[in-house]
């Protein structure tokens, strides 16, 4: 079993409904809303190659897709952030 993830940045939210419904409707499975417009998953998809199908399908779109374990849950615990700070947490340079 697996979750495939699909992750926006806030201030461009394409992880829209429509957007998860079609690829719903290829990979399979089961959607779960994280954050609406920005963070999905889809819970135990049914195409052996759902990880691929979705990257076709979001090519186009500012958006993220993993595809994880959901065997055991605490595997999919963050447990390292690494960032470029100065453009990825505080949003301007500095020095």
């Amino acid at each position: 079993m697996s979750v495939l993830c699909l992750i926006a940045n806030p201030d461009d939210p394409a992880v829209t409904p429509e957007l998860i419904a079609k690829i719903q409707g290829h990979v399979g499975g089961e959607i779960n809303w994280l954050a609406q417009t920005i963070a999905c998953e889809i819970n135990s998809p049914k195409s052996s190659d759902a990880l691929n199908i979705t990257k076709e399908m979001i090519a186009e779109y500012p958006i993220d897709v993993v595809l994880l374990p959901k065997e055991n849950h605490k595997k999919r615990r963050k447990k390292l952030l690494l960032a470029d700070m100065d453009s990825t947490i505080i949003e301007q340079e500095c020095i």
